[in-house]
C-alpha cells in the first residue's frame, strides 16, 4: 500500500474534529471574521465533502454509504468522492482510482497539518476532518458549515460543451484562493469478486473522473468560460480554497440536463473483514 498509509476504521470523534477546525479558526479567522456579515444575502451556502475512499479498503464501504445518505437527504450538498491508488495491490484494483486523488488528498495532509493519512478520510469545506463513516456525524458537519456562512455559492451554467462560472464578489481581505474543477460521475455500482472486500456490492455517487486547476481567485466578482468537451461526465464542481489546501471560501456544481439519480440503495451491511495491516 505504500508507508504511512492506512486503512482505518476507527472514527475521529466529533470532539476531535471540531478541535481542529477550532485549530484553523485560530489561524486563519482573524482575516475573513468580518465575511459571514458581509456576505449574508446569499439564499444558501455550499456545503462541499470530499470523500477519498478506495475499494481495497475494507472500512471505506460504510463511509461511502454514508455520502450517498447525506446527499439524498441534502442534495444541496456538493459530495466529490475521489478514489484512490494506496490500496491497489491488496488483491483488487480499483477501477475508479487516479493519481491526481491522491495529489490532492497529500496536499490536505501537508496544508491542514493532518496526523495521519488513511482512507477512508473526510472533509468538509476543507477544514472539518474525520473518517466520515458515521451518517448522523456527516449530517451534523454538513448542518454546521451551511450554518456558518463562510462558504458562498458559485454559480455555474452548463451551455453544451462550455461551462459558464460566476464568481460573486467576495471580500477576502488581500488573500487568495485556488480554483480547482471537478468533472464526475454521479452513480456507479461496483461488484467487488477479490481483496479485502471481497462479496460487497457498493454503491458509489460523485465519482471524481478528472480535476484541475483553473485559475487563482482575488475575490472580485468575474466570469470565466471553460469548454469541457474532453471531459465524458455527468457533472462539474467548482472549488475556491485558500492556497495549500485551507478553507474553501466558495463552491458550486452543475450537472448535466437529464440526469436522474436513483435513490439510495437499502443494501443491508455487510460485516466488516479483518484490518489491514500497513504491513501488507
Amino acid at each position: 500500500m505504500g508507508e504511512g498509509f492506512f486503512c482505518k476504521g476507527v472514527f475521529v470523534p466529533f470532539r476531535r474534529a471540531s478541535l481542529i477546525l477550532t485549530g484553523f479558526f485560530v489561524l486563519s479567522l482573524p482575516a475573513i471574521q468580518a465575511l459571514a456579515d458581509e456576505n449574508s444575502q446569499f439564499s444558501w451556502y455550499p456545503a462541499v465533502i470530499e470523500l477519498f475512499t478506495s475499494e481495497g479498503c475494507n472500512y471505506a464501504p460504510a463511509a461511502d454509504r454514508a455520502v450517498e445518505a447525506v446527499l439524498e437527504e441534502y442534495p444541496d450538498t456538493i459530495v466529490l468522492s475521489c478514489h484512490v491508488t494506496y490500496h491497489d495491490r491488496v488483491g483488487w484494483t480499483n477501477g475508479f482510482s487516479r493519481g491526481f486523488c491522491n495529489e490532492r488528498h497529500r496536499g490536505y495532509h501537508r496544508g491542514l497539518k493532518l496526523n495521519r493519512l488513511y482512507t477512508p478520510q473526510l472533509l468538509i469545506n476543507g477544514t472539518f476532518e474525520t473518517s466520515g463513516d458515521r451518517e448522523n456525524i456527516l449530517a451534523s458537519g454538513v448542518r454546521m458549515v451551511s450554518a456558518e456562512k463562510m462558504t458562498v455559492p458559485i454559480n455555474l451554467i452548463l451551455h453544451g460543451q462550455i461551462l459558464d462560472i460566476e464568481f460573486p464578489e467576495f471580500n477576502l481581505n488581500g488573500l487568495s484562493a485556488d480554483v480547482w474543477l471537478f468533472s464526475y460521475k454521479a452513480q456507479a455500482r461496483t461488484e467487488i469478486v477479490s481483496g479485502p472486500n471481497e462479496g460487497r456490492v457498493v454503491n458509489y455517487v460523485n465519482i471524481v473522473r478528472n480535476i484541475e486547476p483553473l485559475k487563482s481567485w482575488d475575490g472580485r466578482a468575474l466570469k470565466v468560460s471553460v469548454p469541457v468537451n474532453r471531459f465524458e461526465t455527468d457533472g462539474y464542481a467548482v472549488v475556491a480554497q485558500l492556497h495549500n489546501y485551507g478553507r474553501i471560501v466558495a463552491a458550486g456544481r452543475v450537472e448535466r440536463p437529464g440526469l436522474v439519480r436513483k435513490s439510495v440503495s437499502t443494501e443491508p451491511s455487510i460485516p466488516f473483514s479483518r484490518p489491514i495491516s500497513t504491513s501488507e
